[in-house]
């Protein structure tokens, strides 16, 4: 039976892709529908971007580690404390498996969802312009920054202490702006932050009440306080026990927030609209709005990276072939991927 239903808003920061694998025309990847054609976020996507989290943080407060986190033992079957949350993986006829406590439902927009058709492109390192011979364009459907879904969670009774512990780490993290779902993140998409987040708890403490769970018209306490209280216990827990965390388990970010000021003019080119307007070069918009996407400032950086790269190593190598074999560079999408940047 249910114990606590868990409610929220997911608002996001960036641009978001949910890839469905379809494509048509004149879209090579259509953001993921339901069978309305609305836009939503498949539950099993929130509910695998919970597990990972959670799985990197459990051995800071179980005594466990899942499979997935120790090398060669990946295919193996695992029951840990968070395979009981969400699931046993690689499930035996001979070993008992536990199904999910965790039910993660599809988010939908509550704000106004209308997708944008974004380009995409790979950039010859050697010239610095497009593969044409290759033709390496691409275009994919995104959602604009601001879009707001609807959250919702539902635990069945039966998870312990930890595993709570565990579950309302990983909500602290949402709230604070670090959850990160769909695809395409280092071309700075899928960003969100938790908004208005509510945890309920299950009234069953009469017969008339539990009459209403029944009859699917819950009676729900709200446990606000349950979050903070849950986190309090799990630092409890790290600073008693002193534990040596395995290398590689958790990994920390570093997140760079910066303003941009330009002393000239700037146009991240829109083909689309260049045909539409008549215009030789139109400026990405979304919701009306001028946008640099995440992987133009990437593609910068990394053109910049490689230039470095290649100073430094080039002061240490006597000959091109000495430099090859140091700084082996490749050239995404050339026409041979054996041939190295010299």
């Amino acid at each position: 039976m249910i114990d606590k239903v868990i409610k929220g808003k997911l608002r996001s920061t960036t641009g978001v892709f949910f890839g469905s694998g379809q494509s048509n025309e004149y879209k090579d990847s259509i953001f993921f529908r339901d069978s309305q054609n609305n836009i939503i976020i498949p539950g099993s996507s929130i509910a695998g971007v919970l597990r990972a989290y959670i799985a990197r943080i459990s051995p800071y407060i179980t005594e466990d580690s899942c499979v997935q986190l120790v090398e060669g033992q990946k295919d193996e079957f695992c029951n840990c404390k968070v395979c009981q949350m969400f699931g046993s993986i690689n499930t035996r006829p001979d070993q008992e498996s536990m199904p999910s406590k965790v039910w993660v439902y599809h988010a939908t927009p509550i704000t106004r969802c209308k997708a944008f058709l974004r380009d995409g492109i790979t950039i010859d390192r050697e010239s610095e312009s497009s593969f044409r011979e290759s033709k390496a364009k691409f275009n994919f459907e995104v959602i604009p920054k601001n879009t707001i879904f609807d959250l919702h969670i539902e635990l069945e009774k039966g998870l312990n202490k930890e595993q709570e512990i565990l579950l309302c780490s990983a909500l602290s993290e949402w709230e604070k702006g670090r959850c990160f779902l769909g695809g395409l993140h280092s071309r700075g998409l899928g960003n969100f932050v938790l908004e208005d987040l509510n945890i309920y708890e299950l009234d069953i403490s009469d017969s008339n009440k539990l009459l209403k769970v029944l009859n699917r018209n819950s009676v729900l306490i709200r446990k606000n306080e349950f979050l903070q209280e849950k986190l309090k216990e799990g630092l409890k827990i790290i600073n008693e026990k002193h534990q040596i965390i395995q290398k590689g388990t958790y990994h920390s970010f570093f997140q760079f927030d910066f303003n941009i000021n330009f002393d000239s003019g700037v146009i991240v080119n829109n083909f689309k609209n260049n045909v539409r307007y008549s215009y030789d070069f139109f400026p990405i918009t979304e919701n009306g709005e001028f946008i640099i996407p995440g992987s133009s400032l990437r593609g910068v950086l990394r053109s910049h990276a490689e230039k470095i790269a290649k100073t430094i190593v080039n002061e240490n190598c006597e000959n091109l072939e000495d430099f090859l074999r140091i700084c082996p560079a490749c050239n995404p999408g050339g026409v041979s991927e054996k041939i190295p940047l010299t």
